[in-house]
């Protein structure tokens, strides 16, 4: 996966001189400097997913949860990393997904119900994504660097879109599952904290720039 987002990226980089003084310019560079995150040794994965609390999970899923979480499959597999991460469903009023440790992917039974399959894999692309910048982002976020937390969320989208081109998904699941989230949240009268995160706008225009030709 490293080689083929380096590749792409490379590519990218020698035919668009413009990006020289493009606000993407450091979430580019970065895309093409990735390289494969770490595994966690299976002690410390069951230590912490021992220490998550069981009050909030959702066990009893239909069958359509279900099918939409067997789509995570093939994003693991593009990663060569099956069966490295752990995929939870928790109770939220939030639309959201996250990585938790390095080893959890975090989905809000919200999202699972408003999110396409192929959008579900899109925006667990982008949590993979964080996997491989992430002592960079916990920097970033000890220090509230507002900024360089953004340009990370971008390298993670980037990551996203490349998984997903790979797997000959559409690379616009992406931005419609953010959509989807973000309108949700509105209505459900839920506001987040967006400063370390670009806006929808910000995002479809870099994922533009950034989508496989």
């Amino acid at each position: 996966m490293r080689k083929f987002i380096l590749t792409v990226f490379a590519a990218l980089a020698a035919t668009s001189g413009c990006f020289a003084a493009d606000e993407f310019q450091a979430a580019i560079e970065r895309l093409g400097r990735l390289e494969g995150p770490p595994r966690l040794s299976a002690e410390l994965k069951a230590r912490i997913v021992a220490s998550l609390p069981a009050e909030g999970e959702v066990t009893a899923l239909t069958a359509n949860q279900r099918e939409k979480l067997d789509a995570v499959t093939p994003v693991l597999k593009a990663h060569g990393r099956e069966g490295d991460y752990l995929v939870k469903v928790v109770r939220s009023r939030q639309a959201r997904l996250a990585i938790y440790a390095r080893s959890v992917v975090l989905i809000t039974d919200t999202a699972l119900r408003l999110l396409s399959a192929r959008q579900i894999q899109a925006l667990v692309s982008h949590e993979i994504g964080h996997d491989y910048v992430w002592e960079e982002f916990e920097e970033a976020r000890k220090r509230r660097d507002f900024a360089r937390m953004r340009e990370l969320e971008l390298v993670c989208d980037g990551v996203a879109i490349q998984t997903l081109h790979r797997m000959g998904e559409p690379v616009s699941a992406l931005i419609d599952g953010l959509r989807l989230m973000t309108n949700s949240d509105l209505a459900n009268g839920i506001e987040v904290d967006d400063r370390s995160h670009p806006s929808i706008v910000e995002r479809a225009r870099f994922a533009r720039r950034v989508m496989p030709r």
